[in-house]
């Protein structure tokens, strides 16, 4: 059954639909990197619209402070003076220096590889591409699975992150 069929048979019913079609919307504010204010819209939809952005999902994880920026975009939900917003992104981004949690930065970690019963250290991995590659694996995820503490082990081996390069 398609979308316009649903809505028509809830609007037969006395069911009042949003014009959004029940989506929750929030206005988003965006600028560029140097605090330079780009505009304001109704919903990260718009902006990735109006700026030709592929994902809507960057500009609200931005906004709601999951990530730093977004194609040399910065995004909030408020509306921040040139002096406010470099403040705000600033300290987001030394806090993703703090918790080292983007994807970018775990890849630049070494990588332990341990013997099954984690006494004896195998081999120190640069980083996980490297790893990868020796492996030939096509996805990092069996190893990540372990790193992450959902797996236990993989090709007979434990594996730890270690240190930042």
């Amino acid at each position: 059954m398609s979308v316009d069929k649903v809505i028509n048979i809830l609007k037969d019913c006395n069911i009042k639909i949003p014009k959004n079609g029940g989506l929750k919307m929030k206005t988003v504010y965006g600028y560029k990197l140097d605090g330079e204010y780009v505009g304001v819209w109704d919903s990260a939809k718009e902006c990735a619209e109006y700026l030709n952005l592929k994902s809507s999902c960057s500009i609200s994880h931005i906004a709601s402070r999951r990530h730093v920026s977004y194609r040399g975009y910065w995004f909030s939900y408020n509306f921040l003076k040139k002096e406010e917003m470099l403040i705000a992104l600033n300290s987001r981004i030394l806090e993703g220096k703090k918790k080292m949690s983007s994807p970018e930065s775990k890849m630049l970690r070494n990588i332990h590889q341990y013997t099954l019963d984690g006494k004896v250290l195998v081999k120190v991995w640069e980083n996980s591409k490297i790893l990868k590659e020796y492996y030939n694996l096509k996805s990092l995820n069996p190893i990540s699975r372990v790193l992450n503490g959902k797996s236990k082990s993989y090709k007979g081996y434990l594996w730890k992150r270690g240190s930042i390069n």
